[in-house]
């Protein structure tokens, strides 16, 4: 009788435990699954950097935790789980146990990472997704990380996107160097090319947006960081002016971004030239024509243009 008792309620709790993973696997109505993978692919060119990976969740009693590998996909084990990234020294690792970690002497790298994906609504066709993570190097003791690649795949027809990211630490390093070399600001030169792209022809064809409300110029970098740039200078203008310009602009928008925002955002270019109104799509697509309309400069000519 007591075995029978002992086992039943074994049963019932095993019943009770398996619960929420059944019924989490449930799909929610009008959604469908996000397989993604997220994964570091530059730390054989940190040999002295280690990440952990510290998962804590409902079925974890304390934490577990294991050393990141290169170009392989983060893992947090039980979906509900949580994944941070820590970092720390190899010297400073070699002489840890990581099944006695002690947070104190780790550095917090991202907390929370959505490793797996899981479900989202069907309005979104996006089915797939690898994010590459790569470390940027140090500013200061801090170690800077970023999204380096991300490649996308839809269930619509769509074609698959890959989009590349610039090393922050190299963008702000150009940015510092240029401002080191700035000379004295000529304002009528300013006004003379504010709102228009201006390519650094003696360096690399490196694109730069003056600003027309400040005349200062932005650095464009890859196509990502110039599309994000023009969408944060943006005017918002509704859809009843937008039609009312009939693709060419007023001239107090000249060299202005104008955003659709009763459209979804939608970025339109406006050419200080001849006013017209050039939308700017996909950030691809954006920085290919910000470049074809784009005016060759001097070092010495730019240098007399501030930088913001």
């Amino acid at each position: 009788m007591k075995k029978i008792f002992f086992y039943s309620l074994l049963l019932l709790i095993l019943a009770i435990l398996a619960i929420p993973s059944v019924s989490a696997d449930i799909i929610p109505e009008d959604s469908h699954y996000l397989n993604r993978c997220i994964k570091y692919v530059n730390l054989d060119s940190f040999p002295d950097v280690v990440l952990i990976g510290y998962t804590v969740g409902p079925m974890i009693k304390n934490y577990e935790a294991y050393q990141i590998s290169n170009n392989k996909c983060l893992t947090k084990g039980y979906k509900f789980n949580t994944l941070d990234v820590y970092w720390t020294t190899k010297t400073k690792f070699d002489s840890m146990n990581i099944d006695d970690l002690n947070l104190v002497d780790l550095n917090l790298l991202t907390e929370n990472i959505g490793c797996y994906g899981g479900y989202i609504m069907n309005s979104s066709p996006l089915i797939k997704e690898d994010i590459e993570l790569s470390i940027a190097g140090f500013s200061g003791e801090k170690l800077v990380v970023y999204t380096s690649k991300r490649t996308s795949e839809y269930n619509n027809g769509d074609p698959k996107k890959t989009e590349t990211f610039a090393n922050p630490l190299l963008i702000t390093n150009f940015i510092e160097q240029e401002k080191k070399l700035l000379t004295q600001i000529d304002s009528k030169l300013s006004e003379r090319v504010r709102g228009k792209i201006l390519l650094q022809v003696e360096q690399n064809g490196e694109g730069w947006y003056v600003n027309p409300d400040n005349q200062k110029r932005y650095y464009l970098g890859r196509p990502n960081d110039a599309f994000r740039i023009m969408k944060e200078l943006g005017l918002g203008v509704s859809n009843k002016d937008f039609d009312s310009f009939g693709g060419y602009a007023p001239k107090r928008l000249s060299g202005k971004i104008l955003l659709k925002v009763e459209d979804k955002g939608e970025a339109f270019y406006v050419n200080p030239d001849d006013l017209k109104m050039h939308y700017l799509g996909r950030p691809a697509d954006a920085f290919n024509l910000m470049k074809s309309l784009g005016l060759g400069i001097s070092n010495t000519n730019i240098r007399k243009i501030d930088i913001n």
